[in-house]
Formats: structure tokens, sequence, C-alpha cells
């Protein structure tokens, strides 16, 4: 830096003149070098320079590394709604992690960073993007001999299709999710497909059959705490309270729908989560609206367009 400024001319114009000067392996050896030293002095916060540490060892050759700081360097980016730097990160780490030696591990290794890449693909592209539409379709083929991580697609693909109209498709994956998950779930994952099941009954219009499944979720909250780590879409939860409330309009009950609308929003806002108040503000916007509340309407949907448009969410 000291030469680029004396003598005028760019560090990356410096930089290239250096690399010339030493061979391939000279090069690797001193990325891994430097690389494990900024390990050592960062310690325990060696995770806040990631993306510099994903560098060293990607020129170290040392790939296992290398994906590990670019995962860490996605997940930091992703607390910050920075879809792009996540897509970024997780793509390069899937093309290192593609040149592993041991297949099973491989493929791990592969699901587990999909999984991790489908939420930002959604939130920068839309659920029924083709980018999500592929990222799932190759996770589905990676998961389907472990029903756990199986679920975790199952319920991503649910998002993926509905939004592409896919109706019998939608209808055949959340039915294939709710059976799996009452076979071999937990609690939580038995009350995830209930979610799941009241939004399709909503969707295809089965509105009586999405109310019996708001009372099931609403008997299994008073006995279990609803925890669901928001790795896909919005809250599961508070995106089915929105719904709910749109159900109870369409079976003729507006004020309910309008404070269980509100209750969502009020949820939503608790849990300081962007998508998922997003998700509400549309939905609760939509109920007020058909209630003929056009002013309350109005101010949830121009809520929820800014949010989309500070955070990039295509809607």
């Amino acid at each position: 830096h000291r030469l680029s400024r004396r003598y005028g001319f760019s560090h990356e114009l410096y930089r290239k003149a250096v690399y010339a000067q030493i061979t391939e392996a000279q090069c690797m050896r001193l990325h891994q070098r430097i690389g494990e030293a900024l390990e050592t002095a960062y310690g325990a916060r060696r995770l806040e320079i990631a993306p510099r540490l994903a560098g060293h060892f990607h020129r170290g050759h040392d790939d296992g590394r290398a994906v590990h700081y670019l995962t860490a360097a996605a997940t930091a980016a992703r607390r910050r709604f920075a879809n792009r730097e996540v897509i970024e990160y997780l793509e390069a780490a899937l093309a290192l992690s593609a040149l592993g030696p041991d297949e099973a591990r491989r493929r791990r290794e592969e699901l587990e960073l999909r999984l991790a890449l489908g939420p930002a693909l959604v939130e920068a592209y839309g659920y029924a993007s083709d980018q999500a539409f592929r990222n799932y379709k190759r996770a589905s083929e990676l998961s389907a001999s472990s029903p756990s991580q199986h679920l975790r697609v199952l319920n991503a693909r649910w998002y993926v299709h509905g939004a592409r109209a896919e109706r019998d498709l939608a209808i055949a994956i959340a039915t294939e999710f709710e059976g799996l998950a009452r076979r071999r779930g937990t609690a939580q994952e038995r009350l995830l497909a209930d979610f799941v099941m009241l939004r399709t009954s909503y969707f295809d219009g089965r509105f009586l059959e999405a109310r019996r499944y708001w009372r099931r979720i609403a008997g299994r909250g008073k006995r279990q705490t609803v925890r669901h780590p928001l790795e896909y879409g919005p809250d599961p939860l508070l995106a089915s309270m929105g719904h709910f409330a749109l159900t109870l309009w369409f079976l003729g009950y507006p004020e309910r729908a309008q404070k269980q609308a509100d209750a969502a929003v009020a949820g939503a806002r608790a849990k300081d989560h962007a998508f998922t108040l997003a998700t509400v503000l549309y939905a609760s916007s939509g109920t007020h609206l058909l209630c003929r509340n056009t002013t309350r309407g109005r101010q949830l949907a121009e809520e929820a367009v800014s949010l989309s448009a500070e955070h990039g969410f295509p809607w």
C-alpha cells in the first residue's frame, strides 16, 4: 500500500507484480500460513473475518476450511438480510465442496449448503423463481434417504410449487409432509405439518378444513412451546395466523378476522424478522380490505411494500 501511494500505481497492479515473482506452490503455502496465523490471532473472534479466512484457505487449497468459513460468512450475511452476499458465499462453497474425494460426505455437505442457500434465493428472486426451483429439486434428490432432512426439503418445496401455481404437486407435497411427520417426525415437525396443511387448505378454498387445522394448532400450542427456526420462509405460526384471519372472513366472521389479523401483525412485530413481518402485513392488509376497512388495509399494504423495497423482497 505504501509503495502504491508513493509511486502512483494501483494496489492491484502491485499485487499482480508480487504474485508474478513467486511460484504457485509458494503462493499456496503463503496463503495457508497467513490463514492459520489469522485464525490464531483472532482466536474466538475469528468468525468476524470469515470472508478473509475463506479467501486465504481457498488459495491455500485447504477446501475444507474454506467451505467452513464461507458458510460462516453466509450465516453472518443472512442475519443482515444481505442475500446477494449469502448467495455468493454459498455458491462458492458448493463449488469447492464438489471437489471433495468422499462422495457420501460430499452429498451431505451439498445438502446442508443447499438448505442454507434456499432462503436467500427465495428472498432475492421469489418463491416461484427458477433459481429456487433448481436448488430444491437437487436438495430433494440428496435428501431422499434422510427422513429428517427430507422434511425440511418438503417444507421448502411446498412453498416453491405453491407459488408456481402447481396445485396438484403442492397438495401432494403437503400430504407427504404430513404423513412423514406423523410417522417419524418430532412434536415440532408434526406441529409444522399442521401449519402447512392449514395454509394448503386455505389456498385450495377448503375453509372448514383450514379451521380444523387451526384448532389442532391452538390445542398443541397449549401443551408445548412453539419453536421453529426461521431457516425457510416466514415464521409458520404467524403466517398461519394471517391465513386463518382470511379464512375467518370467508367463513363469515369479519370482526373476528380483523382481530386475528391484528394479533398476527403484533406477533410479527415482536418477532423482529423482516420477511415474517412482510408476509403477515400482506395477509392482514388483505383481511382488512375484504372487511372494507380500507384505511387500515392501505396502511398495512404501504408498510409491506416499503419493507419489501428496503430488504429487496421481490413481491
